[in-house]
């Protein structure tokens, strides 16, 4: 009898912690599905709750380390629960049968009477032994009834739930909840519009197409040319001179060490991530400061930067291309020239010299 009622306790211990672990298992897969889809979490919050269910469910951290085996596992423990129940059910009758033969037997017992004897006191343990029987009898018949009655609300995990739960478990892992998305563009920028729609075979209320704010993209790579207005300072390599006759002599004065010139870019360049980009320029513009230099129209070649996202900003640099005026007809300075005009024989010939400038592209980027 003693033996009986400590397997009854082991048996009533074990189902009542195979019941915790289903309800929270059953509980840990509707969660999972739930939170998979709830739009109010951030994906990180998402990768962390369900993680926490599912190590309640496969009793492992790591998702790569459940295997097949570990899920047929989980999937049979499933059905011990139900036998653990009806096992109690049988050891409970098994109880309930050996406390009625026992107050039967004390039923008996208290025809006989043995005078100069101690027989009233065995007989009061007894009947004591076979009331806490009874009582407890009530007790497991009551435990066994209400086990009984949960059987049919016990839900399993079968092979092929657990199977989907540990896909499901590799896919959260692995998940870093973003999405690529190839579009040929056909400008400069190329303007997004986005519709989250949920899909067809998830059928939750309160689920609804969610339009998000247009999305600027800015288009890199490929050629694009740009035109830009400004101002370069240029210098020739030899600094330019003036020439006259005095007393009969070709005599010469320097020029201005620089001269400003209004210019035109055209700039030719890949795009680039940064806030500068690096281009290749040709300008042509016209000097400024007096009226024979409008006469001259000089050239410029050489790298350029282009400032900001826009790239409205543009600085340039290089090598210029203009024309100066150099003595003719072989005569050189301090040679001896006459002529009734008084004016040194001269001609103008093109010469390199450097520049330097900014300019400002009126069109910006993306137009």
């Amino acid at each position: 009898m003693f033996a009986l009622e400590s397997e009854l306790k082991t048996l009533q211990d074990q189902v009542q912690k195979k019941l915790v672990a289903h309800r929270i298992q059953a509980f840990a897969v509707d969660e999972v599905n739930h939170i998979r889809y709830n739009s109010h979490l951030e994906p990180k919050q998402i990768k962390r709750m369900s993680a926490e269910y599912m190590e309640r469910i496969f009793q492992e951290k790591d998702p790569n380390k459940i295997d097949l085996d570990q899920v047929l596992k989980i999937a049979d423990a499933q059905t011990e629960l139900p036998k653990a129940i009806h096992e109690y059910t049988r050891k409970a009758e098994k109880y309930a049968t050996t406390a009625v033969t026992c107050d039967l037997l004390m039923t008996e017992f208290r025809k006989f009477d043995f005078p100069q004897s101690n027989l009233d006191e065995f007989r009061t343990a007894a009947e004591s032994f076979v009331e806490v029987a009874k009582n407890k009898t009530l007790s497991h018949q009551e435990n066994s009834t209400m086990l009984e009655e949960k059987i049919p609300d016990i839900q399993t995990l079968d092979p092929k739930i657990l199977s989907e739960l540990r896909t499901t478990y590799l896919e959260l892992s692995n998940n870093n909840f973003s999405k690529t998305y190839r579009h040929t563009a056909t400008g400069e920028n190329l303007n997004m519009k986005l519709k989250l729609s949920p899909i067809d075979s998830l059928q939750r209320q309160g689920l609804k197409t969610i339009e998000l704010a247009p999305v600027a993209v800015s288009v890199f790579g490929g050629m694009r040319v740009r035109a830009s207005v400004g101002l370069n300072f240029s210098q020739f390599f030899s600094r330019p001179q003036t020439f006259f006759v005095r007393d009969t002599t070709l005599q010469s004065s320097s020029k201005d060490a620089f001269v400003p010139v209004l210019t035109s870019f055209v700039h030719f360049y890949a795009p680039s991530r940064k806030s500068v980009s690096v281009a290749g320029s040709f300008g042509v513009g016209f000097p400024l400061g007096g009226g024979e230099n409008l006469q001259s129209i000089s050239f410029f070649l050489g790298p350029s930067l282009l400032f900001g996202k826009s790239e409205r900003i543009v600085l340039n640099a290089g090598l210029m291309g203009g024309k100066s005026e150099k003595l003719s007809q072989g005569y050189e300075i301090g040679d001896q020239y006459i002529s009734d005009s008084n004016l040194a024989p001269t001609i103008s010939v093109y010469e390199l010299g450097y520049f330097i400038g900014v300019s400002f592209n009126l069109s910006g980027a993306g137009n």
